[in-house]
């Protein structure tokens, strides 16, 4: 059955990859959309002023491939992915925030466009040897609904890679701190931090069966899934300069 699945994926992945060549292979093509790359993230004025959806993505021979959904037909759409350098780690899984803008180019069309995009991976400028890293993922993140994410994994061995959810944590031991100027999350002010490294977490959202009430200082071992908020305008100033996790708590066990 799992052979059967992975089958399925890949034909799926090989389908719109070839439709991506093809519609790039056709000269004679109106309206072609396109994706490129900047290490620059994009003024605010100049994209999103259409929304849009990252349906899927995926890794295809040496490109990064996204499929998207919009409203347009009148001309040719850009999409931007911008990624700024960094690579985030928590525990032996590596992370690197790709982010997905969709330039503003005046199109008034009201038909709804489903498109697959390609992007050469070497244009991600990724060293050789982390791009060949089984525990690299990419967390392709749409700019405009930063709830709309794929988590892909960036490079697949020949025996199929990890079949782990890499969202997934288990067993991790933190402590209670206080970030006073940013109240968001469950916790309010209080966010927990990593006692083996300086990672941050910001609860979303704890399981309804765990009663429990923070205090500055306590420390904990706890089980959570790796989310993000849906507005930007969540995020706060003092996340700067630290790696900050969005997380869903799924089990708690205050230590001693």
């Amino acid at each position: 059955m799992k052979k059967s699945v992975l089958f399925l994926f890949t034909a799926l992945v090989a389908l719109v990859f070839f439709a991506a060549c093809q519609k790039e292979d056709d000269r004679n093509q109106k309206n072609e959309s396109s994706l490129r790359f900047t290490s620059v993230k994009p003024n605010s004025l100049d994209v999103n002023e259409k929304p849009f959806t990252i349906d899927l993505a995926g890794i295809y021979c040496n490109y990064l491939y996204i499929g998207v959904t919009y409203t347009g037909g009148q001309r040719g759409h850009e999409f931007i992915v911008a990624w700024d350098g960094l690579v985030q780690q928590i525990g032996e899984k590596k992370f690197i925030d790709l982010k997905v803008y969709h330039k503003n180019v005046g199109d008034n069309g009201t038909n709804q466009i489903t498109d697959s995009l390609m992007l050469e991976l070497k244009q991600l400028k990724i060293s050789e040897e982390l791009m060949k890293d089984k525990n690299l993922y990419f967390n392709v993140i749409n700019s405009s609904d930063l709830s709309n994410v794929k988590v892909i994994q960036a490079y697949i061995p020949e025996d199929g890679g990890t079949t782990t959810d890499p969202n997934l944590f288990e067993n991790v031991e933190v402590e209670v701190v206080s970030q006073g100027d940013c109240s968001k999350g469950v916790f309010e002010n209080l966010w927990l931090k990593n006692s083996s490294n300086e990672i941050f977490y910001i609860p979303k959202a704890v399981e309804s069966n765990i009663n429990y009430t923070p205090t500055l200082n306590d420390r904990l071992k706890i089980s959570f899934e790796r989310t993000w908020f849906s507005d930007s305008t969540i995020y706060c100033s003092s996340w700067t300069g630290k790696q900050v996790e969005v997380i869903n708590i799924k089990a708690l066990v205050k230590v001693q």
